[in-house]
């Protein structure tokens, strides 16, 4: 039976940020498994995510980093990101920097122009204000209320809160991708 291609560490520190992005949290066993390595590779995958300020480790294995007070401008826009936002976008860089957006609309017509510099994008949940991965997300695009920017888009860790709300306000539930392709039809000039 041929052998499975071991990863990087890069690749498997994106990997642990995505669970983490899933659950807020992980142990050490678990993404040993996951990822197919050693505990030990795991703690030192760990460390450097820690190092860059991405990921907390706590007792037994790691947590999502808490953002430092105040996120500065957005990246897209440019406009003044509040500490509280509910909209607010994390873009983890491929470098271990980060970038933050004020809302998804932001955040998400930054992905392509960023592309292959994102190792991980993190949405807030509209309702509860969790952090997410932006891939797992449900986005309500263009309800019936102006909230950041233009078109609104919002970002919704269960698809059936984005359907409450959509029932409520309008707009259309979408998929990454689906919510990625409308704004980048809404905001592109030129034919594809």
């Amino acid at each position: 039976m041929p052998r499975a291609k071991a990863l990087s560490a890069a690749e498997r520190q994106n990997q642990i940020m995505d669970v983490l992005a899933e659950q807020g949290h992980a142990s050490v066993e678990m993404l040993g498994k996951l990822l197919g390595v050693s505990k030990m590779t795991v703690h030192r995958d760990l460390d450097a995510l820690a190092n860059e300020k991405r990921v907390r480790k706590v007792h037994g294995g790691a947590a999502l980093s808490e953002e430092p007070k105040g996120e500065g401008d957005c990246t897209f826009c440019h406009s003044h990101i509040p500490t509280d936002s509910r909209t607010k976008v994390t873009l983890h860089m491929a470098d271990g920097t980060h970038r933050h957006a004020c809302c998804p609309h932001c955040g998400l017509l930054a992905v392509p122009r960023l592309g292959g510099q994102i190792a991980t994008v993190l949405v807030t949940d509209f309702l509860y204000g969790r952090i997410i991965s932006a891939r797992s997300a449900t986005y309500v695009y263009k309800p019936g209320l102006d909230i950041c920017c233009s078109p609104t888009t919002l970002a919704f860790h269960q698809a059936d809160d984005a359907v409450r709300f959509q029932r409520g306000f309008g707009g259309q539930v979408l998929a990454f991708e689906q919510a990625l392709n409308a704004l980048r039809a809404e905001m592109t000039l030129l034919p594809a």
